[in-house]
């Protein structure tokens, strides 16, 4: 089976991934580079996401492009943070392409990107294209995490988003 779904990713125009590794792929999805994790698993950077699976789990993760809000490489780590500011760590024995990849990928999703500030705090409204459907998800993202983002505060973020979005459609 790992030698026909190789061979499928290598004829849609992606690089197969390597012997004995299979990963479930969306119909159409392409394998663009794939990295190893350290511990026997395999990181794989689709048209669609970054894919991993871990050695010691079968069940692979997917990070869409669009929802990753940021990623790190850095000492053989690559730190993969969502928009839900999950983090989730990964060590790569082989990393190959998958950090020029994921810093590539996630790049290209952003389309919009303003800092603007309320009061004491930061806010970035920010729009990022869904690369498989070219649909726009917009978000507010507060500088500090831990910034209490109910009742006044988000309301305001919620008026720049509009604001933005609405110049933005003009344009």
């Amino acid at each position: 089976m790992p030698f026909i779904t190789n061979f499928l990713i290598r004829v849609r125009g992606g690089e197969p991934l390597p012997a004995g590794v299979s990963l479930p792929l969306e119909r159409n999805e392409r394998v663009l580079t794939w990295g190893r994790v350290h511990g026997g698993g395999i990181a794989a950077a689709t048209d669609v996401g970054l894919r991993v699976r871990r050695g010691d789990d079968s069940t692979p993760t997917l990070h869409p492009w669009h929802e990753i809000a940021r990623a790190v490489w850095r000492e053989g780590q690559l730190v993969v943070e969502d928009m839900d500011r999950t983090m989730t760590s990964y060590r790569l024995a082989e990393p190959r392409g998958v950090p020029a990849a994921v810093r590539e990928h996630v790049n290209a999703t952003v389309v919009v990107s303003e800092r603007h500030a309320i009061g004491t705090a930061g806010v970035r409204i920010v729009a990022r294209r869904n690369l498989r459907t070219g649909a726009l998800l917009w978000s507010t993202v507060f500088d500090d995490p831990s910034v209490d983002a109910e009742g006044e505060l988000q309301d305001q973020a919620d008026a720049l988003l509009t604001a933005v979005r609405r110049r933005f459609s003009e344009s």
